[in-house]
């Protein structure tokens, strides 16, 4: 499997209730979550594929992104790449409502989010690609972690 560069697979289960990820992705013990664990290879395709899209917007402005590890990665993109890797579990279920309204909504908002800082409207707080101009108007932020409200499952 790919290596990731934004978000582990441990950093990813550490950032949703376990429970929750059982009923998501577990392995074992149908009836309970008690003998279930979490299947790790699924988590790290969705969190791979959320990955690419997010490098697909980013890697023209951000080539630091290309070598990064995963400890270094900017919060906000680490989140964005979470909720992605959500949504992407969610739609692997293949329920007509798997996908419900909030993690959709939470999809659609990392993908604007993704096209501001390509676009330079948010600064992503790493060195710009030379060939990169910011979009005129943009605006600078920072993300704190405790701002982060995860996607219940």
């Amino acid at each position: 499997m790919k290596e990731l560069r934004f978000l582990t697979v441990d950093e990813f289960i550490l950032r949703h209730e376990e429970s929750n990820l059982l009923a998501l992705v577990g392995i074992g013990g149908p009836n309970s979550v008690s003998g279930r664990t979490i299947d790790r290879s699924r988590v790290e395709a969705q969190l791979a594929r959320a990955e690419a899209m997010a490098a697909g917007y980013l890697y023209g402005r951000f080539p630091a992104l290309k070598t990064i590890e995963p400890s270094n990665a900017p919060e906000a993109l680490k989140s964005v790449v979470s909720d992605l890797a959500i949504y992407y579990l969610r739609e692997r279920i293949h329920h007509t409502n798997a996908v419900e309204e909030e993690t959709r909504n939470r999809y659609r908002d990392c993908l604007s989010w993704l096209k501001d800082v390509q676009a330079g409207r948010v600064d992503l707080g790493l060195e710009v690609s030379g060939d990169a101009e910011p979009a005129s108007g943009g605006v600078s932020g920072s993300f704190d972690q405790g701002d982060c409200v995860p996607i219940v499952l």
